[in-house]
């Protein structure tokens, strides 16, 4: 293991990590209605000091795309979430 890596798993909050995980997963989702799980991400990263930042995509447009490669289940939106360090550059 790198030292870097060594390094990291040293930090974590093994405590944080499973209360965090557990709110997560008591979130009700499926493909097609991400959002609810989406912004509790949002909360969670918020509260470990992240810029945080939900995203709704134009759905209409990327179906219109030719590229597209379709949807694994039905949707009505399509929400994702943007996380960076402060004063970081992604």
């Amino acid at each position: 293991m790198s030292d870097l890596a060594a390094r990291a798993l040293a930090a974590l909050d093994r405590d944080r990590l499973t209360a965090d995980l557990s709110r997560l997963v008591q979130v009700p989702s499926q493909t097609g209605d991400e959002r609810a799980a989406i912004e509790c991400l949002a909360e969670l990263c918020a509260g470990h000091g992240l810029a945080c930042a939900v995203h709704e995509h134009d759905l209409a447009a990327l179906r219109a795309h030719p590229d597209y490669p379709g949807e694994e289940a039905e949707r009505i939106e399509l929400v994702a979430l943007e996380a960076s360090l402060p004063g970081g550059d992604g």
